[in-house]
């Protein structure tokens, strides 16, 4: 099982995180999911949830206890699906949390 990493590297103008490959993850059952804010991004803290029809996670996404990072378990049956999920993010200095929605595709098994 492989671990993808999404990092969070910053905010747009808009204040939608700017992430590394747009967010958008392309894995296999089983993985695990990280979003990492790394420390100069500007972002105080994000939230991560799915927002699609179809739930691929197994577990999660859930904030890592005493961080500010995400993770999610890939559910070893959604082999061949899709997920659009919503990363909120909140700038430092800020209460507000602006939301991008990428998407996690699952490579059958």
């Amino acid at each position: 099982m492989a671990t993808k990493v999404v990092n969070v590297k910053g905010l747009n103008p808009d204040g939608t995180a700017i992430l590394s490959k747009g967010g958008n993850v392309t894995c296999d059952p089983g993985d695990t999911v990280k979003w990492q804010i790394k420390s100069d991004s500007g972002v105080a803290s994000i939230s991560v949830e799915y927002t699609g029809d179809t739930n691929v996670f197994s577990s999660g996404p859930s904030q890592k206890s005493n961080s500010k990072n995400w993770e999610g378990i890939i559910s070893d049956s959604a082999g061949g699906k899709d997920e659009t999920y919503t990363v909120y993010a909140t700038a430092v200095g800020s209460n507000k949390a602006v939301p991008l929605d990428p998407k996690i595709t699952v490579n059958t098994k």
